[in-house]
C-alpha cells in the first residue's frame, strides 16, 4: 500500500464513546452494558474504562498495567460472561481504523484549497451514471430471507413443539428482515446524524478522496470480513449462548463471509464513490453524499470524508456478520429430521439451535417467574401500593384534579386512607399482612 496520513485511533473519551455505541447496536447482555456504565458512574474516567476494556481479556500479565479499579471492572465483566462481546467491539473498532487508514493514504487523497477551520455544509447529490451502476449492482447482490412455514401447512397435526420453533424461526425471520432494510438504506442513501459538530476543528486543509483506483480495495475486504465475522458471533452469542469457544461455528461463519466476495467488493466500491469533499467560497466546504449517510459521532477534522466513507463500510459489514449469522440458524430451523446430522456443518447448525431453543425457553421461565412474584406476597402489596402513590401524588400536587376526583372534604377522607395505607405497607398491617386470621371458635352443636 502507498504511504499511509493514518488519523490517530480514538482513545479516551472519544473511544469510550464508540464502545458505548457499540454496546447499544450490539443488543447483548443489559448486565455488561450496565457494568460498563456503571464503572463511570462509581468515579473511574471515562479513559480509564475504556483502556481497561480495549486490551484483550485474553492477554497475560495485563495485571500490572493496570490500576485495581481497572483489574476489578475486567474481573466483573469477565464474570458477567461480557468477553465475547467486548472482544467482537474491539474488533470492530481497530477494522474501522485499519479501513480509514486504507482510505486515506497519500495516493489516493488531495488537500481541499481553504478548508483549514472551515464552516461544513453537507448537500445530497445527484448520482451519476458511474455511481448508478455501482448502486444497482450492489442492491442486486442482497440476498433476501425467506419466512418459515407454518405448521400445518404441509398436512399433518402440528405439536406444540413445532409451534415453538416456528416461533423461534418467525422471530429470526424478522430480525432477517429488519437488516435487509438497513442493507438496502446502506445503498440508497439513508441519512444518520448524531453527535456531530459541523466546524472544521483541524488547522490544516481537509482532504477529499480523488482516486479510488489507489485505494487497495482488497486490504479493505479484509477488514470488511473482520468486522462481520465480529458481528456475525456476536448475535449468535445472543441467540444462542455460543460464543467464541466454538471453534466449529467460527470456521461456519468464516467461510459463509468468504463465499460473499463478490457481495463484499462491490458493497466497497459503491461506499467508495458515495461521498466527497469540495471548496465553497467564504471560506466553507461542501460534502456531497450521493448514497448513505452515517456521521454518528464523526470526528469533523481534516479526515472528515474518509471517516464518514469508513463508517459506511463499517456499517455494511456489520450488517452483512449479522445476516450470515441469522441464516444460519435459519438453515438449522429448516433443516428435516431425516438428514444427517451428527457430524459436520450440520451437527453444528442444530447445537446452535438447540442453544437458542434453550435460551428462549430460559428467558420464558425467567418472565413467569417474575410475574409470579409479582402478583404473591410483598410483590402483589408493591403492586397494589403504585395506584395508591398515584392518587396521592394527584391529591397533593394537582388540586384541581382532586377536586373533580373527591369533591369538597371527602377528599380529606381519601387523603387519609391513603396514608393509612401506605403506613400500612411498610408496618405489615391489613391488608399487606402476611400473617393468618384467627381461626373461628367451633359452632356450638344444638341440643339433641
Amino acid at each position: 500500500m502507498s504511504s499511509t496520513q493514518c488519523p490517530p485511533p480514538p482513545v479516551g473519551k472519544t473511544l469510550y464513546d464508540k464502545m458505548s455505541d457499540a454496546i447499544d447496536a450490539a443488543g447483548g447482555n443489559q448486565k455488561c452494558k450496565s457494568t460498563f456504565n456503571n464503572a463511570v458512574s462509581s468515579g473511574m474516567s471515562t479513559a480509564s474504562v475504556s483502556a481497561a476494556v480495549h486490551i484483550p481479556f485474553a492477554s497475560a500479565g495485563f495485571s500490572a498495567n493496570m490500576s485495581s479499579s481497572q483489574n476489578n471492572l475486567r474481573e466483573k465483566l469477565t464474570k458477567e460472561g461480557c468477553s465475547d462481546l467486548f472482544m467482537n467491539i474491539n474488533q470492530q473498532i481497530n477494522s474501522s481504523q485499519a479501513i480509514l487508514c486504507q482510505i486515506t493514504n497519500s495516493q489516493s487523497t488531495t488537500s481541499v484549497s481553504s478548508s483549514a477551520n472551515a464552516a461544513i455544509n453537507i448537500t445530497q447529490g445527484q448520482p451519476d451514471s458511474q455511481q448508478l451502476a455501482l448502486r444497482t449492482a450492489a442492491l442486486g447482490l442482497i440476498s433476501k430471507p425467506i419466512p418459515p412455514i407454518r405448521p400445518g401447512i404441509g398436512g399433518g397435526t402440528p405439536t406444540s413443539e413445532d409451534y415453538q420453533m416456528y416461533s423461534i424461526a418467525l422471530e429470526n425471520y424478522n430480525d432477517a428482515m429488519k437488516i435487509t432494510e438497513q442493507e438496502i438504506n446502506s445503498v440508497m442513501g439513508k441519512v444518520v446524524i448524531d453527535k456531530t459538530n459541523f466546524m472544521n476543528s483541524a488547522n490544516v486543509d481537509m482532504r477529499t478522496i480523488s482516486n479510488v483506483n489507489a485505494i487497495s480495495t482488497t486490504a479493505i475486504a479484509t477488514h470488511f470480513k473482520q468486522v462481520a465475522h465480529a458481528s456475525a458471533m456476536n448475535t449468535l452469542k445472543n441467540k444462542t449462548g455460543i460464543g467464541s469457544s466454538s471453534t466449529p461455528t467460527k470456521s461456519i461463519v468464516t467461510n459463509r463471509i468468504n463465499s460473499k466476495e463478490q457481495s463484499i467488493t462491490s458493497a466497497i466500491k459503491n461506499q467508495l464513490h458515495n461521498i466527497k469533499v469540495q471548496s465553497l467560497a467564504e471560506s466553507s466546504v461542501d460534502i456531497v453524499f450521493y448514497g448513505a449517510l452515517d456521521i454518528k459521532g464523526v470526528t469533523f477534522d481534516q479526515h472528515a470524508g474518509s471517516r464518514i466513507v469508513a463508517n459506511n463500510i463499517v456499517t455494511t459489514a456489520t450488517n452483512l456478520g449479522a445476516k450470515v449469522a441469522l441464516g444460519m440458524l435459519s438453515d438449522a430451523h429448516t433443516s428435516t429430521k431425516s438428514q444427517n446430522v451428527s457430524t459436520g456443518e450440520g451437527a453444528v447448525l442444530q447445537k446452535l439451535l438447540a442453544g437458542q431453543v434453550a435460551m428462549t425457553k430460559a428467558n420464558a421461565a425467567g418472565a413467569e417467574n417474575m410475574f409470579k412474584t409479582a402478583m404473591s406476597g410483598s410483590g402483589f402489596g408493591m403492586l397494589l401500593l403504585i395506584p395508591v402513590i398515584i392518587i396521592g401524588a394527584i391529591l397533593m400536587f394537582f388540586p384541581k384534579v382532586a377536586s373533580i376526583i373527591a369533591p369538597g372534604p371527602l377528599k380529606y377522607v381519601l387523603a387519609g386512607i391513603l396514608l393509612y395505607l401506605i403506613i400500612a405497607w411498610f408496618m405489615g398491617f391489613w391488608p399487606f399482612s402476611k400473617s393468618k386470621p384467627p381461626p373461628s371458635s367451633p359452632k356450638k352443636k344444638p341440643a339433641s
